[in-house]
């Protein structure tokens, strides 16, 4: 992330993406990505002509992971094919592979570089089916015509995970959705969705 991001937009960012936290990725230094590269013959022989085998067997035997470090915080670098014989390269002159290690994704574009942990624990899943029940409540509340100002009480119905989430996020989910109360009941209510197996019911409290 560069540093002129203020944390309010990264906290934005956050947000909006789905994801619990974001930082720079040099945090994670070279554990990421493996990288690979070859010459681009077409750039290489525009500008070097037939030079361009040197500059391919140079690149099969460098510190591949190194050089695409440098090119994308300069811009470009320069190699030495030869004794005294240094030529200048950018990104555009290499063929990049970049191969996410396990439980990552990866994606670059010109000197940017962004990963996603794929890795689900058990308490990001229980942040996301939080999100998810959150959502629903608050399409049901403007299903019902409900104010934004309005309280509200929910029975609801679902399995054990719903109950661990409401007595562990409940104060939270009630502040979310303007909840006075959430009750479990021992049979479907009237709004479901299916995806979740989860149904509620919402009544407007009159205060």
């Amino acid at each position: 992330i560069p540093e002129k991001i203020s944390k309010e937009l990264i906290s934005q960012i956050s947000e909006e993406l789905n994801v619990l936290k974001i930082e720079q990725i040099n945090t994670q230094g070279s554990d990421l990505v493996d990288i690979s590269i070859k010459a681009n013959f077409r750039t290489l022989g525009a500008k070097y002509g037939g030079e361009v085998q040197s500059i391919a067997k140079y690149l099969s035997g460098c510190n591949q992971e190194e050089l695409v470090k440098e090119i994308r915080a300069n811009g470009s670098t320069k190699i030495e094919i030869a004794a005294g014989q240094r030529l200048e390269i950018t990104l555009e002159d290499l063929v990049v592979t970049e191969t996410p290690r396990t439980g990552w994704s990866f994606a670059s574009h010109n000197s940017e570089s962004v990963a996603l942990d794929l890795q689900l624990t058990p308490e990001l899943k229980e942040l996301g089916l939080m999100r998810e029940v959150i959502r629903f409540i608050q399409e049901q509340r403007k299903v019902e015509g409900l104010e934004v100002s309005d309280r509200i009480e929910i029975k609801y119905f679902g399995d054990n995970s719903f109950d661990n989430l409401f007595e562990y996020h409940g104060e939270l989910i009630k502040q979310e959705v303007l909840a006075i109360s959430i009750v479990k009941e021992n049979q479907e209510q009237k709004l479901l969705d299916a995806e979740l197996n989860f149904s509620i019911s919402i009544v407007k409290v009159q205060l």
